[in-house]
């Protein structure tokens, strides 16, 4: 608040005291003060889709879209704001437009990690497997561990695309070895397992990153972790 007071045109600071709204559960004001931010600056990315992301979280889904086609408009590949309104898109039940959005994005920047994570959950909430398969299949799975993972969770997958993990969960059982930041690969291992029906395996391997010492999964992540 006090750098905003200082420099009322400086659009960055209204950003972060929006994040803090955002933490602290206070949606309505995340969303005032982001639509400050827009007014200062209406085609900052990083603002705009902000700023989207807070009017759909208050079910304003006109304003998020407008916010978005505002930008879209002068800088039609941005794959930022296409991924945003392909998720707005999905959201409102709206699935060939959501589609329609993510592979824009793809075609964008084909390399964006994130971009092809959209493109392929799109593919796979229509049903698409075939399609999905060949554009996962030259991916590495490291490439895509955070963003396959929240795929993953949202619905069953076709885990004959994940043989990497099999190596993971072996060398991770053999070593009960716990890296902070690896949650990503313990989570979709697990559900890899778990949809194996190994079941003993996956408790196993899901008690290394919560074991009871400084280097083990904490807060969120480990209910994400124990809940699995």
């Amino acid at each position: 608040k006090e750098a905003m007071d200082r420099d009322p045109r400086y659009e960055m600071a209204p950003l972060w005291l929006a994040r803090t709204y955002g933490s602290m559960g206070q949606l309505r004001n995340q969303q005032a003060v982001l639509a400050k931010a827009v007014a200062l600056n209406p085609l900052e990315p990083v603002v705009v889709i902000n700023a989207s992301e807070a009017a759909s979280n208050v079910g304003n889904t006109v304003e998020a879209e407008r916010i978005l086609e505002r930008l879209l408009a002068v800088a039609p590949r941005n794959d930022m704001a296409l991924r945003t309104m392909a998720y707005l898109q999905y959201n409102q039940g709206r699935l060939d437009r959501a589609l329609q959005y993510a592979n824009q994005a793809y075609q964008a920047e084909p390399e964006g990690t994130s971009n092809i994570s959209t493109l392929a959950f799109m593919l796979m909430q229509l049903d698409r497997d075939v399609e999905r398969e060949q554009l996962l299949k030259n991916v590495s799975l490291n490439q895509l561990s955070d963003e396959f993972t929240q795929i993953m969770r949202m619905r069953q997958c076709n885990f004959s695309l994940l043989p990497h993990y099999q190596k993971f969960i072996d060398e991770s059982l053999k070593t009960q070895n716990y890296e902070p930041g690896s949650q990503g690969m313990f989570l979709p291992a697990g559900i890899t397992l778990i949809n194996n029906k190994e079941y003993a395996k996956a408790i196993k391997l899901l008690q290394i990153p919560l074991a009871d010492d400084d280097k083990s999964a904490n807060g969120a992540q480990a209910l994400e972790l124990m809940s699995l």
